[in-house]
């Protein structure tokens, strides 16, 4: 069984008794296509062009589909020929994945591609991920998608290994800035049902992704479109992006101001065992005590602020939160959550109350918080100064993004109505 490739003039596929090849010549000269592929008798194949990919039917062991062979139609095979490159990107659909029943796609055995734009790119050799990276997270690929009109939306990190390499763009703006004292999660891909890290859904459009290697950066296009099965208002997505948006960038700073609490209570914990590390027969050094005094009592003061705010005896992943009352950083993500859940739809007038509401009373948190910065915390360093002790980093204050949810839902490049279905 031989079959052409409607995507490539002369790509051919071949299925035989012992397995599957291809030839990117017309039949001049066939690969074996490996790639943990079995040797395994070939009963039929078919391309399916506007996807790109390739469906085997075997003998014995079922069928196979093979996702998206872009890059293999691009290069023939031959990829150690062509150095740091980036494949085409197909354009990727925001699949409505759930019903009446809950999750849509519940009884499939073999697993789903992936959801979201694949960027395919291929490697030379392997690049090496430092320890500082790792610690950060991070890898030597760094991958960006930016809007219509120019603004990076997303950076994410794609494997370095040699060979041909997949990131996934899971079709979201960056998510809002995470907390720096819990442990890193377990899974950090997990759908946004369960991950308030998140951010919201992009728009129909084109984005432009680019992937940097070793100094070098190549550019494609993404188009992204909604569930085609669905006859969506184009007003009610860009509703639905701003005010998403907005509170985002409202739990980024909330959680930025959690953040600095964290890092003060540390750093008094630490001044406090410097300090006292000259005691002599149980006394203070004198010109240490008033440090160590009111070092003590701002403490406290962090504490109470960050009493209403948020509760760190909660376990991250766990259902700890059922023993607990609601602290405002699990009302401000329910907040966004209630806004980002719905698929395609306009904020309704509760949830618009009560983005409101949790805005004026982060707004007084905030003013809070400030304050404590600007009074307290320096005031404290003026004593430690005087005294010849150690001062506490507290950094500036801390605002919310001005304006970034209106930027942002009027940057992508919409397309008609016609267009989305």
């Amino acid at each position: 069984m031989v079959r052409e490739d409607p995507n490539r003039k002369g790509f051919l596929v071949a299925g035989t008794d012992t397995g599957l090849f291809y030839s990117a010549d017309d039949g001049g000269h066939w690969t074996a296509l490996k790639a943990n592929f079995p040797t395994v008798p070939i009963y039929d194949v078919k391309f399916i062009k506007q996807h790109h990919d390739l469906v085997v039917a075997s003998h014995g062991r079922g069928l196979f589909v093979l996702d998206n062979i872009t890059p293999l139609e691009e290069t023939g095979g031959e990829f150690a020929k062509s150095g740091f490159h980036l494949f085409p990107i197909l354009e990727a659909t925001n699949w409505h994945m759930w019903n009446k029943h809950g999750f849509a796609s519940g009884g499939y055995v073999a697993p789903n591609p992936p959801t979201g734009a694949v960027i395919s790119y291929y490697l030379p050799a392997e690049i090496k991920v430092s320890p500082e990276m790792r610690k950060k997270h991070e890898t030597p690929i760094k991958i960006t998608v930016a809007d219509s009109s120019g603004q990076v939306i997303h950076t994410m990190y794609g494997p370095s290994k040699a060979g041909l390499n997949q990131a996934v763009w899971n079709l979201r703006y960056d998510g809002p800035k995470k907390f720096n004292f819990l442990p890193p999660r377990e899974n950090e891909e997990e759908e946004f049902f369960f991950d308030t890290n998140q951010g919201p859904t992009v728009l129909p459009g084109t984005y432009k992704v680019s992937v940097t290697a070793n100094g070098k950066t190549e550019t494609q296009t993404a188009e992204v479109q909604y569930d085609p099965r669905f006859k969506l208002d184009p007003e009610a997505l860009r509703a639905q992006l701003k005010l998403g948006l907005e509170l985002r960038d409202e739990v980024s700073a909330l959680n930025e101001a959690l953040n600095r609490l964290n890092s003060l209570h540390k750093q008094i914990g630490s001044l406090e065992e410097l300090l006292s590390s000259d005691e002599e027969n149980g006394v203070v050094n004198a010109s240490y005590k008033p440090v160590l005094e009111q070092a003590r009592a701002l403490d406290k003061k962090i504490m109470s602020i960050q009493e209403p705010l948020y509760n760190t005896d909660i376990q991250p992943g766990a259902s700890d939160d059922i023993h607990y009352l609601q602290r405002f950083n699990s009302r401000l993500q329910g907040a966004m959550r209630a806004v980002l859940g719905p698929y395609g739809e306009a904020p309704g007038p509760l949830v618009v109350q009560e983005a409101n509401e949790v805005h004026q009373e982060l707004e007084t948190h905030l003013q809070q918080f400030n304050t404590f910065l600007n009074t307290e915390v320096a005031g404290f360093n003026k004593t430690a100064a005087e005294h010849g002790s150690s001062t506490l980093f507290a950094g500036a204050p801390v605002q919310i993004k001005a304006g970034a949810g209106a930027a942002g839902a009027g940057s992508g490049d919409e397309q008609d109505d016609d267009d989305n279905q």
